[in-house]
């Protein structure tokens, strides 16, 4: 199925096999989502803002402006995240060894405590990262407007702009997906049981399979 509206917003959805959607706004904002052995979405504007989530058992995701902030995750046997800007600000933690290293120019701090073993990043209050290790989760955010989050136990991600823009994506028994733009468009996939897609567009566009 493919819906089209002033080849502005698009969907996309294939076979039972590939299972994928892609929403777009010329070449601004896009997702796609291929389920059964890939599991991967991918949200753009342009080389700004994106996500990648990959398989069962790679699990990443990144985040990143340009070249100035990106994180990235893998699960299971390696549990590292990154956080960059240039080479002014970055985090990397370990499972199998575990360390940490934060530096900045201006605002170097690092926080380690070792009965809950989180680590803590900011910059004026405006960019932080915080790892717990027995919920195993991080946030990141620019003031208020962009963040992710991402729980082991839960296998959840979250990107927000302005709180209009967002992404999420359950655990195994739920992955779904939705996006949403000042709340009146929206996409949701759900588990591998459910499958089912939604496309709405003022309430009154809307795809479900």
């Amino acid at each position: 199925m493919t819906l089209r509206s002033n080849i502005h917003h698009f969907m996309t959805l294939e076979t039972e096999e590939h299972h994928f959607m892609t929403k777009g706004t010329d070449t601004h904002k896009l997702m796609a989502l291929v389920s059964d052995t890939h599991h991967f979405m991918t949200l753009g504007s342009d080389t700004h803002q994106f996500m990648t989530l990959g398989t069962d058992t790679h699990q990443f995701m990144t985040l990143g402006t340009g070249t100035h902030r990106f994180t990235a995750l893998e699960s299971d046997t390696h549990q590292f995240s990154t956080l960059g800007s240039d080479t002014h600000q970055f985090m990397t933690v370990g499972s199998d060894t575990p360390f940490m290293t934060l530096g900045t120019d201006v605002y170097p701090f690092m926080t380690l405590g070792s009965a809950t073993q989180f680590m803590t990043l900011g910059t004026d209050a405006h960019q932080f990262m915080t790892l717990r290790n027995d919920t195993q989760f991080m946030t990141l955010g620019s003031e208020t407007h962009q963040f992710m989050t991402l729980g082991n136990d839960t296998q959840f991600m979250t990107l927000g702009t302005d709180a209009h823009q967002f992404m999420t994506l359950g655990n195994d028994t739920y992955q779904f997906t939705a996006l949403e733009t000042d709340a009146h468009q929206f996409m949701t996939l759900g588990s591998n049981t459910r499958q089912f897609m939604t496309l709405g567009s003022d309430t009154h566009q809307f795809i479900s399979s």
